[in-house]
């Protein structure tokens, strides 16, 4: 008795063992088309530096366990034929109308909050790196046209580094008091007066010579108490130093050009509010 339980276990492991490897040749073909990490393309979208955002689809036997192939089309589609008319009708009112139109609103506080919260947050406060849409503080511009352009288009807000070109460590220190300065923080005035000349120099052509930044080019407002990325010593240093990569992406093909016209004006009153 004892041997054919042994001799039972033994084959059942074996048998066990086999299948198991078998059924892997399956996911292996299925996977064949998958991209290498590093044949994949990106989408462009880069944060902090040097995080990529890859366009590397899941194998199709994932995704066809949550849906059928064709399903997500056929409903996107029924959604579009259903309310493409609205967007229509909101798309041919001037962007004031919109915004004292109450239901128009609530549409575009929806467009929003499935949208945008996710980086602005559902108070549109924003984060560091993601710029809070209820302050008045417009790198791009605040007009209703310029906002549609940041969202149909998207931006890309380059701060190179400027380390090198300010001679080092000792440059960057004296720039970022100058422009602790300039925003009426506490400074070194010995270090700021050295960074006056290299900021009028390097820094005047996009921020102006008061600071004030230029949303032609999508420089910021350094003179104010708004920091997209931190205010303090450490993170203006920072800024200088290494440079700032911002991308906000497009959402033409995402959401088309009426819907992206109702979002606008209702991000236009966000910022209206606190005027």
């Amino acid at each position: 008795m004892a041997d054919f339980t042994s001799e039972f276990w033994h084959w059942f492991i074996a048998v066990g063992t086999i299948l198991s490897i078998l059924a892997l040749f399956p996911l292996i073909l299925m996977n064949r088309g998958h991209k290498p990490e590093g044949d994949a393309e990106t989408s462009g979208h880069v944060w902090d530096e040097d995080l990529t955002e890859y366009n590397n689809p899941l194998p199709s036997w994932w995704l066809n366990m949550f849906t059928s192939k064709g399903q997500y089309q056929k409903e996107i589609d029924v959604a579009r034929e259903q309310f493409d008319p609205v967007f229509d009708q909101y798309a041919s009112l001037s962007p004031q109308d919109l915004t004292a139109n109450v239901d128009a609103m609530r549409t575009g506080k929806r467009l929003f909050l499935n949208n945008c919260a996710q980086c602005h947050g559902s108070d549109a406060y924003g984060a560091p790196g993601f710029p809070n849409l209820v302050d008045n503080d417009w790198q791009w511009g605040s007009e209703h046209e310029q906002i549609y352009q940041t969202i149909i288009n998207g931006r890309n807000g380059i701060m190179p580094p400027w380390e090198t070109a300010l001679g080092g460590p000792h440059g960057v220190r004296d720039v970022t008091h100058y422009v602790l300065n300039l925003s009426g923080q506490e400074h070194d005035r010995e270090f700021a007066s050295a960074g006056k000349a290299k900021y009028d120099q390097l820094c005047i052509a996009c921020h102006q010579a008061n600071g004030s930044g230029n949303v032609l080019l999508g420089a910021p407002n350094i003179a104010d108490s708004i920091w997209l990325y931190g205010g303090s010593y450490d993170d203006i240093y920072h800024s200088i130093a290494i440079g700032r990569n911002g991308v906000m992406p497009a959402f033409n093909d995402l959401l088309g050009e009426d819907r992206v016209y109702l979002l606008a004006a209702y991000i236009q009153s966000l910022g209206n509010q606190n005027q």
